[in-house]
């Protein structure tokens, strides 16, 4: 089992870290409905790496990842269907504050939090979208 800190001294426990939700469900995975404390969760980077002869890797980024390849006139889907996803990083806003805080996962078990308190919110949206893995 894991055990991650955030910056601001809370423990997060769970066995596995992954970013298939974002391949899976793609903008579905950061709906906040449901989720008392979380207002908006944004994806704003995302790292895929091929294990090819060329070891191919790509990051992209942007102020709104989904959002960005809405805009392009004709959707594309910014989550490529190959590739192991190894990094994504978040924006999450907690209820009406107007900072938002950087939440990193690398699978499987790298998750990195600001220093906001609200580390509990965070692990609910991960449990409850499938980006954590319960036992």
């Amino acid at each position: 089992m894991n055990t991650i800190e955030s910056a601001a001294g809370g423990v997060l426990v769970h066995n596995r870290l992954t970013l298939e939700p974002l391949r899976t469900d793609g903008l579905d995975a950061l709906d906040s409905e449901g989720l008392e404390g979380i207002s908006q969760i944004t994806l704003v980077e995302i790292e895929v790496a091929w294990e090819n002869e060329f070891q191919e890797v790509i990051v992209r980024k942007a102020a709104d990842i989904f959002g960005c390849a809405a805009a392009e006139g004709r959707p594309y889907d910014p989550i490529p269907k190959s590739g192991c996803l190894v990094q994504a990083v978040f924006l999450v806003q907690f209820g009406e504050s107007a900072e938002r805080q950087v939440v990193q996962l690398r699978p499987p078990g790298t998750l990195k939090i600001g220093t906001n308190p609200n580390a509990g919110l965070v692990e609910l949206w991960l449990l409850t979208r499938g980006f954590a893995l319960a036992q």
